[in-house]
């Protein structure tokens, strides 16, 4: 069973993992940190996770379509220079507005 499973499934995983992240969306009624775990939980499963720059940038997409990314640009949080706690902190100060 365990040779099946590491042949066949733990390969599909791994590549469904990588596909989910890169289409990941807002789902209605997700806020910024569930999406950010949603997040964390397909990198975890990834074989070769994305930098921190491709991370942050898809967390960034998410916020944009949310309207949160124009009250990020104002604190001048970019993926460019700024930490994925500094995100997510005012991320949720934006939800919260």
């Amino acid at each position: 069973m365990t040779g099946l499973y590491d042949r066949f499934i733990h390969n599909v995983v791994l590549t469904e993992a990588s596909e989910k992240f890169g289409k990941a969306q807002y789902i209605e009624g997700e806020d910024v940190m569930a999406f950010y775990y949603r997040l964390v939980r397909y990198v975890e499963w990834m074989v070769r996770p994305p930098n921190r720059y491709m991370y942050l940038q898809e967390a960034l997409h998410y916020v944009s379509t949310k309207g949160i990314f124009d009250y990020l640009l104002s604190k001048e949080v970019m993926a460019e220079h700024s930490k994925m706690e500094s995100i997510l902190h005012h991320a949720r100060r934006a939800e919260e507005e």
